[in-house]
Order: structure tokens, then C-alpha cells, then sequence
């Protein structure tokens, strides 16, 4: 058992209808699992079609950017607690093109290093 949350588990099984449920009733971004991997990182591991969708919905906000942010936003550089990988990291990892594209086009830094010392490059 991970201590996965409900968004967190909607990510894993790709049900975008119930993200965007959970989101417009401001389900908490910030909250890691027992990996200490967000649900950013979840959608970064994810080999679904759909998993740039998914993040684009983390990180720009549920139906067009409808729901409220307010402090609940998404670091696409916070690194996991566990290995200390960032969402590019484990994008690049799965071999996520689109993903690692679409989060450096979002901030995401390519230059930091996870506890064992490697980059995204």
C-alpha cells in the first residue's frame, strides 16, 4: 500500500472523468504518497496515451484552468522524497517524449540531480 490519494489513483488508472472530478472539488496537488511521489510524478510514470493531458490538468488547472489554485499549485521541480526524481526525471525514465517536452516547456530543469547523483540528461 502506497497511501496513494484518490487523485492519485484516478492518475494510475488513467480515468481522466474522475481528475477532473477530484480536481474541481480541489483535490490537494501537494500530497505524496509513501514513495514520496506526487501526483505530477504519478502522471510523469504513467504510459498512457493520455498522460500529458493528465499533467496539463495538474498544472494548468482542471476544465481550462477553472478551479482555484490559490496555494495548491504543482512544482514541476519538487523531486520525490524516495530517489529524489523529478516528474522530467521519471518522464525520461519511461522513455516520455511528449511528457519531458511538454514539462520543460513548463519549467522543468533538466540540470538537477536525483540522490544518485544523475540528471534528466
Amino acid at each position: 500500500d502506497q497511501n496513494n490519494s484518490a487523485l492519485m489513483i484516478a492518475i494510475e488508472n488513467s480515468n481522466i472523468p474522475m481528475i477532473l472530478l477530484l480536481l474541481d472539488h480541489n483535490a490537494r496537488l501537494d500530497l505524496k504518497n509513501k514513495s514520496g511521489e506526487t501526483a505530477l510524478m504519478m502522471a510523469a510514470a504513467s504510459k498512457s496515451a493520455s498522460s500529458v493531458d493528465v499533467a496539463r490538468l495538474l498544472i494548468e488547472g482542471g476544465h481550462n484552468g477553472e478551479f482555484k489554485r490559490g496555494s495548491n499549485q504543482v512544482d514541476v521541480n519538487e523531486l520525490s522524497v524516495e530517489k529524489g526524481d523529478s516528474a522530467v526525471m521519471i518522464a525520461a525514465d519511461n522513455d516520455n517524449i511528449a511528457m519531458v517536452d511538454y514539462l520543460v516547456n513548463q519549467g522543468a530543469k533538466l540540470d538537477l540531480k536525483n540522490k544518485a547523483g544523475k540528471t534528466t540528461l
